[in-house]
C-alpha cells in the first residue's frame, strides 16, 4: 500500500509543465479577449439568454480549455488558472461599481 504513494508521480501532479509567468498569463489573456467579445454582443440579446446560448458558451469555455492551461494538467497549475479568472472578475465588478463609465463600456 505504501508502495503505491512512492509511485504517484507528484511533481507532474502538483507542479504546472509551463512556467509560472505563461500559467498566470494565458487565463488572463482569454478572460480579456471572452471579455471583449461578449461586450459587443447586444446587452439584450444577453439579457434574453436561450438553453441553446448556455450551450455555445459551454462549447467556448471547451474550445478555450486549451488556450488557458496550455498543456498542463496540475493540480497548482489549474489552481493558478482559476485564481486569475477570480481576481480578474473580481476586479472587473469593482470597477463597474465604483465608476459609471466603467460600467458604460
Amino acid at each position: 500500500m505504501t508502495d503505491a504513494l512512492f509511485t504517484i508521480p507528484w511533481r507532474q501532479m502538483l507542479l504546472p509543465e509551463l512556467s509560472w509567468g505563461e500559467k498566470l498569463l494565458r487565463p488572463l489573456l482569454v478572460y480579456l479577449v471572452l471579455l471583449l467579445i461578449f461586450r459587443l454582443a447586444n446587452k439584450r440579446e444577453m439579457a434574453s439568454a436561450t438553453v441553446f446560448d448556455f450551450l455555445i458558451i459551454l462549447m467556448i469555455s471547451n474550445v478555450v480549455q486549451n488556450a488557458m492551461i496550455g498543456n498542463d494538467n496540475s493540480v497548482l497549475g489549474a489552481a493558478a488558472g482559476a485564481a486569475i479568472l477570480v481576481v480578474m472578475s473580481s476586479l472587473l465588478n469593482r470597477a463597474t461599481s465604483r465608476n459609471v463609465k466603467v460600467r458604460a463600456i
